[in-house]
């Protein structure tokens, strides 16, 4: 009895030493959204997205290519030699080019200097400063910078259809959490509920004990009431069990220990589900849709760009360079001298397999989105429907369940003050009140189903 009385005293200092606060809706909400490495996760990947961007708008940029190298002729006709000599020199060069989209034309500019000087008499030194400037324009491959603009234009598709992908994920995550909570909430009612249940079947019990042993009871009576106690027992138990299940997942994602939810956000939450009509939509107003036709798109330009590799590289090439030589740099640069040049270049893979093989992937690919948007058009019709006829049903269900609890509680006051004059037997009590317990908990389940309904249709339709 002393060890019964310590065990009471330590159970009631710990509960008071760890009292449980609410965790209101609003807060757990910002816990999700901050920390759940799911979410966290695709928003990095939205912004791995936006650098890809970045990284292919490097086609934009200018390029500066240069150079500077040692050279030795053997032998070498100069200028101020009547024969030939052995020479030797620096050539210093600095190219810088930049591609004009859409077009795809090319513009390169550059600059030259060489000096070399004859081995036999260093005297004889030799200046040749160059400037060019030219244009490439692209004429079948390539053309108009088709295959230059794909990189930047696949990158820009790519991370719309990241966007669309996080705006997806993060609704269906915070729903899936939101839910939890209102799970959360209907485990901590229904085991209050079936903690009453225990404490009045407890009280029935006591009763039965005490007319026993006054002669007024039979064992079956007795035994009715203590089977009656057990089985809420069980059920409290259990019930204990699946909300601590859900306050666990809640409290490793929070950090918080000793919690309880805002119970009436739940009667929030369903005061709103149960005016809200589940209308059918179009699927075409949908994200979903929009995240299909992205690939769609994303996909058609990737066959048009593989299209356009299968042909030749042939580009017009034009350029034009200043120029001169003496033995003097101050009277080399005065660039007496012009050459022109204006040509085609014709570059081409035989059996060009890679870019065959690209061309026809894509236009697979493409097939397989036009029926991946058949499906989920099929899917999207038959879940929408089945939403519409389910939420109507569970309605109905939730009204009757009400009306239904309503009577067993008017049948358990007139069976009271029967089995108080010795009109009818214990069981019906005990079966009206079990009965009572499980509607209860029943009704709670089915409105926990209708707002489940109004989170998928919600995110049907987005």
């Amino acid at each position: 009895m002393k060890k019964l009385v310590a065990l009471s005293l330590f159970f009631v200092f710990t509960i008071n030493l760890y009292p449980s606060s609410e965790l209101d809706y609003e807060t757990y909400l910002g816990f999700v959204k901050n920390n759940l490495p799911e979410l966290i996760k695709t928003r990095i990947n939205e912004e791995i997205a936006r650098r890809e961007v970045q990284k292919a708008s490097g086609i934009n940029d200018t390029k500066i290519n240069s150079s500077l190298y040692y050279y030795k002729n053997d032998p070498t006709q100069v200028q101020q030699s009547q024969g030939v000599e052995n020479t030797t020199g620096l050539t210093g060069e600095a190219e810088v080019s930049k591609k004009i989209l859409p077009s795809g034309t090319e513009l390169f500019g550059g600059a030259a200097l060489s000096r070399s000087v004859v081995d036999r008499d260093p005297q004889q030194t030799a200046y040749q400063p160059s400037l060019t400037l030219g244009v490439r324009q692209p004429l079948l491959y390539n053309f108009l910078g088709s295959v230059d603009r794909f990189s930047e234009q696949n990158a820009r598709l790519g991370y719309e259809i990241e966007r669309i992908q996080t705006k997806i994920t993060e609704k269906s995550l915070l729903n899936s959490y939101a839910l939890l909570y209102h799970q959360w909430i209907i485990y901590s009612r229904i085991a209050e509920i079936n903690r009453k249940g225990v404490v009045n079947a407890r009280t029935v019990y006591n009763q039965m004990l005490r007319k026993k042993r006054s002669g007024l009871a039979e064992n079956d009576e007795v035994q009715k009431s203590y089977s009656s106690l057990l089985s809420f027992r069980q059920k409290h138990e259990q019930s204990l069990i699946d909300e601590m299940q859900v306050r666990e997942k809640i409290a490793v994602l929070t950090g918080l220990d000793y919690i309880k939810p805002e119970s009436s956000q739940f009667d929030r939450q369903y005061s709103l589900v149960k005016k809200f009509s589940f209308d059918l939509r179009n699927f075409d107003t949908t994200t979903s849709s929009k995240y299909i036709d992205l690939l769609a798109e994303r996909m058609k330009l990737s066959r048009e760009t593989a299209e356009n590799k299968l042909m030749p590289q042939v580009d017009a090439v034009a350029s034009v360079t200043k120029w001169d030589e003496n033995d003097t740099l101050s009277d080399s640069v005065s660039y007496g001298k012009t050459d022109y040049k204006i040509g085609i270049e014709l570059s081409h893979s035989f059996g060009n397999n890679s870019a065959e093989a690209e061309y026809e992937i894509s236009k697979l690919e493409i097939a397989k989105i036009q029926e991946d948007m058949r499906s989920a058009i099929n899917s999207f019709n038959t879940e929408i429907r089945q939403m519409r006829d389910e939420s109507e049903r569970i309605k109905t269900i939730i009204i009757y369940k009400e009306r239904n609890i309503r009577s067993l509680r008017s049948q358990l006051a007139t069976e009271t003050q029967k089995y108080q004059s010795a009109r009818i037997d214990l069981a019906y009590l005990i079966n009206t009140r079990n009965s009572i317990a499980a509607e209860e908990s029943s009704l709670l389940l089915q409105k926990y189903n209708l707002i489940s309904l109004y989170y998928a249709y919600s995110e049907l339709v987005e």
